[in-house]
């Protein structure tokens, strides 16, 4: 038995060693970047951020040698979990940065809405596997199938979650989902555009429920020169640094916008610019390079998997990995509005890196079992 899984280790670090290169790297990078907004010393963030990835690391080999037919029996189960869990937030869970979105186990906090975004990926993946893809006739019967009961199964962790209020995860959650609904689907064109135009209808009512301060993050990007003081604060400072920073950067330790803590955030939601400040643009394009590769890396995976359930596993997976580097990024660069998402393991955060390790596990547990096939996939 121990020489199985010592050759199933070896097997994982013989075919998919660039992908776990690229996460070590980032990882890397995101422990130098916490000693440097932690001035400069390796007790504290530093020090947490990189105990914290190699336990997590261990937990994705042992989550890269499990069975694929674990999660697919566990899918509902997680799903009912992490409601139930969201739930509770709004009773038990404690305010930290102006939002209830964590709750204390005792031995350590939890996040429910990280962990949500994996889970919501698994009961799509589960849900699909199940139903099949021979539904060819349009009908009441298709549409309530294939659309509204994912979408419902979407839809209530997003509100949850846009309550607590955590305006970055709900979109998170809302994207992931509606994404993967489209790859499920035989006409992802027809399905995307149905549900462009839902979310357009849907769009007065997400906006009614909105709090005022997200609702000011959302007409703040439109002018954030226009309150460079109040709540355009983050953006243009954002901008000062990674303008600052030039082609190659002011040099490592060598930044001011955080050393002089004029940007706010530094170490979680707008690292990227602390980063970029440091090692410039071209910093910046090696860290979005080694998410690209991280992305293409998992679509590969998925595209091999023999199961419906590995397949849309793995590009749901996928697509939270870019939306999540998107969104940061392009936050920090001011192309979308300020909503919180931090930039996965880079930004510190536990919950965070919990999310995006256990992910990488199950894509790399896919990619060990892209030949098994289970019941009920296509």
């Amino acid at each position: 038995m121990k020489n199985r899984d010592c050759l199933s280790v070896n097997l994982l670090f013989k075919t998919h060693a660039g992908l776990i290169l690229s996460v070590c790297v980032l990882a890397v990078l995101g422990t130098a970047y916490q000693y440097s907004t932690s001035g400069e010393s390796w007790i504290g963030r530093p020090l947490a951020h990189a105990l914290r990835f190699c336990g997590l690391f261990l937990l994705m080999i042992v989550i890269a040698n499990s069975s694929i037919k674990f999660w697919h029996a566990w899918a509902y189960h997680f799903y009912f979990i992490m409601l139930a869990l969201l739930a509770a937030v709004g009773l038990i869970g404690f305010i930290g940065m102006g939002a209830r979105r964590w709750i204390n186990l005792y031995i350590f906090t939890i996040q429910p809405s990280e962990i949500m975004k994996i889970v919501i990926i698994l009961a799509l993946a589960r849900y699909y596997s199940d139903i099949g893809t021979a539904m060819s006739i349009p009908s009441w019967n298709r549409l309530m199938k294939r659309c509204i009961v994912p979408l419902l199964i979407v839809f209530f962790p997003f509100l949850i979650v846009l309550k607590q209020p955590d305006l970055g995860s709900a979109v998170i959650i809302a994207c992931i989902g509606l994404f993967t609904v489209i790859i499920a689907e035989k006409r992802p064109v027809r399905i995307f555009l149905s549900l462009i135009s839902a979310t357009v209808i849907a769009l007065p009512f997400i906006w009614s429920i909105m709090h005022e301060y997200q609702k000011n993050r959302v007409i703040t990007f439109f002018n954030p020169e226009k309150h460079p003081f109040g709540s355009g604060y983050h953006i243009v400072q954002s901008k000062i640094a990674l303008g600052s920073g030039g082609f190659f950067g002011k040099g490592f330790l060598m930044g001011t916008q955080s050393k002089l803590s004029f940007l706010p955030e530094k170490h979680t939601d707008f690292i990227f610019a602390t980063i970029c400040e440091e090692l410039g643009f071209l910093g910046g394009i090696v860290i979005i390079l080694t998410y690209a590769f991280v992305i293409v890396c998992g679509l590969k995976i998925a595209k091999k998997s023999k199961s419906h359930f590995g397949m849309l596993s793995a590009g749901g997976i996928v697509i939270m990995f870019g939306l999540h580097a998107f969104i940061n990024i392009g936050m920090v660069i001011g192309i979308i509005p300020v909503v919180g998402i931090p930039l996965q393991l880079v930004s510190y955060g536990g919950s965070s890196m919990l999310t995006f390790m256990t992910a990488l596990g199950i894509v790399l547990c896919i990619g060990l079992n892209k030949r098994t096939h289970i019941k009920g996939s296509c």
